[in-house]
């Protein structure tokens, strides 16, 4: 069994911890993430506050800032602002935008969002903030979905995507004064085009405001990246003052807001674990049985991807199946100590992941088992307790054979307190750190950006559909490997989507830029036209948005082989998947049918 020790920075590292023991004593020396007055209040200051909307707007820590961030937007044309998750950055920013009147001219204030649940939530916040209807004043847009109101609308959320589609009928956002890009810290592709694009279009629109949230990011470096084109225009020392006051707008300003966090008392495990799974399953039933019930903690895990999260949830409901066998005698039900058990990943059915914002009921804990999507793009109220397993699952593009691998890979420092601050937003929390101080200590800063890791073949067809022909030219924020950039050109070209001269080809290049597809997929749909054969491909590429058609338990492996093996075909992986789909459509009960 692993030992869990406090932080070594504590005079009490001779305290271990292991799943399965009491828990360790509370040491009011404890190391913390955000260093606060460890006597303060503990109030939730999310959804189930009993504050008003507008008393819990005043006690943000965002509030503090208000009129330093309105007074630094009329100074600087772009405006870094860093903030922990919780301080009010996401949904007051806008707000304050739109009372100060900078939808005056009939313009909007857009803000992208990386995720889709995310844009909702946020959305949906700001909307019950102003005591609006969602889709009037206050709107979001996600693919396949519209929720605004042309000519009334003034704050549209939207994911980054979205926006990169809106820059190619509209390539200088004339309708949009600000545009403030949140999460940027998690530098997708999408958002390094974002906000490359920002920058050429901030040379022609100097009106045009931005704005860049995060909880963590490398500020220096991208303040360094928005100053550049400031440092490359020469002055005329005859220019009047107008003239010097526009130039100066091309500058950046970086500012922090200090987030409202509780002390987190850190733990870390003495070696390696063997099976994080297994731990973090000991972990949770460890904090369960021992720490105090009473005050309705709940429980974050972060686990490295959705086959984990679907094990560790499995693993826990038996245990709270025992549980509860084993608390049948009691004759209040108000004594029994009940389970409920979440999962949250991408791939969730987003009534499933809005459960996680639910109230926790009276006499229940939450276990929330989630990929690294609750590390910062959203506020899951009531955690008290975090586990981090240490690792985080990314795609990486190998350019010499073309393709992407889900890689497991250890998180950077960044993410780890960005993990550990989860369970210090309503009171001191706990956080269990399933791996050694020394492991910590050798993470890197910050994870590398997509951009420079993944596959860059709809980056690339995205630019040359917005007029960017010359891609190396591009001022990318983190320039990408040559060897991933000539990799796209040329699958671009063998996909006949570019020429020779490497333009877009009108025909087809053109059309495949308007789907919201990898050109692979997106090229073999506009030529299923000329087969016949348009619904099969549909499918196909529909089944290939998700990560697993077939799902089984290791305990019914061969079951569920046999299973499976109905399907299968020699022509390959593809054309089983298609079988599967086409046998689920002719199904009376497809629910029973999916379930067996």
């Amino acid at each position: 069994m692993q030992h869990i020790s406090q932080n070594p920075s504590n005079n009490t590292a001779n305290k271990f911890w292991k799943p399965g023991s009491a828990r360790p004593p509370r040491q009011q020396s404890s190391s913390i993430v955000d260093r606060q007055d460890s006597t303060s209040e503990n109030v939730d200051l999310y959804q189930h506050s009993s504050m008003s909307i507008a008393q819990h707007r005043r006690h943000l820590p965002i509030a503090a800032y208000r009129a330093h961030i309105l007074y630094l937007l009329e100074k600087y044309r772009t405006l870094i602002i860093i903030g922990e998750t919780g301080s009010g950055k996401s949904t007051q920013i806008p707000q304050y935008l739109l009372e100060s009147g900078w939808t005056r001219n009939g313009k909007l204030i857009c803000m992208t969002e990386p995720r889709r649940i995310a844009t909702i939530q946020l959305a949906q916040r700001i909307a019950d903030e102003k005591d609006v209807l969602l889709g009037k004043e206050i709107g979001y847009r996600i693919r396949f979905e519209d929720v605004y109101s042309s000519g009334l609308t003034q704050i549209l959320v939207m994911t980054e995507g979205l926006l990169l589609r809106e820059l190619m009928y509209d390539p200088l956002l004339t309708r949009y004064n600000v545009v403030i890009i949140d999460e940027a810290h998690e530098r997708a592709i999408q958002t390094d085009l974002l906000l490359g694009l920002l920058k050429k279009i901030q040379r022609r629109r100097r009106d045009l405001r931005l704005i860049i949230t995060s909880a963590t990011i490398d500020s220096e470096r991208l303040r360094a990246f928005f100053e550049h084109q400031t440092s490359s225009i020469s002055k005329n020392p005859n220019q009047s003052e107008k003239n010097d006051n526009e130039e100066k707008l091309n500058e950046c300003h970086v500012m922090s807001v200090e987030g409202r966090s509780y002390p987190v008392e850190i733990y870390h495990t003495t070696e390696s674990v063997p099976d994080y799974c297994k731990a973090c399953v000991d972990t949770c039933i460890q904090i369960h049985e021992n720490e105090k019930y009473n005050e309705q903690g709940d429980i974050l895990c972060f686990i490295s991807g959705q086959d984990d999260v679907v094990k560790i949830i499995r693993d826990l409901h038996d245990y709270a199946k025992r549980l509860n066998d084993e608390q049948q005698h009691l004759k209040r039900k108000d004594e029994r100590k009940k389970l409920i058990l979440l999962p949250l990943y991408a791939n969730l059915k987003f009534i499933d992941q809005m459960k996680v914002f639910e109230k926790t009921p009276p006499n229940t804990r939450k276990i929330i088992v989630a990929t690294n999507i609750a590390e910062t793009s959203l506020t899951i109220p009531n955690i008290v307790y975090v586990i981090d397993c240490g690792y985080v699952r990314l795609k990486l593009f190998n350019p010499e054979f073309g393709f992407e691998v889900l890689t497991t890979l250890p998180i950077t420092r960044s993410s780890a307190l960005q993990r550990a601050g989860r369970a210090g937003r309503i009171r001191s929390g706990k956080a269990y750190r399933l791996y050694p101080a020394s492991e910590y200590e050798k993470m890197k800063e910050f994870q590398l950006p997509e951009m420079q890791r993944c596959d860059l073949a709809f980056a690339v067809l995205q630019l040359k559909a917005l007029g960017i022909h010359n891609i190396v030219r591009f001022d990318f924020p983190s320039p990408p490997p040559s060897k991933n950039l000539l990799q796209a050109i040329e699958c671009l070209y063998a996909l006949r989507a570019i020429d020779q001269q490497s333009h877009l080809t009108p025909d087809l290049g053109m059309k495949m830029a308007e789907l919201p597809l990898h050109p692979t997929h997106a090229r073999a749909l506009i030529i299923s036209l000329e087969y016949g054969c348009t619904q099969e491909i549909l499918k196909i590429i529909a089944s290939l948005q998700v990560k697993h058609v077939f799902i089984s338990s290791p305990n019914e492996k061969m079951r569920a082989m046999k299973l499976h093996s109905k399907f299968a075909c020699q022509e390959g992986d593809l054309i089983t998947t298609l079988n599967v789909i086409k046998t689920f459509e002719q199904q009376m009960m497809p629910q029973q049918f999916c379930d067996k």
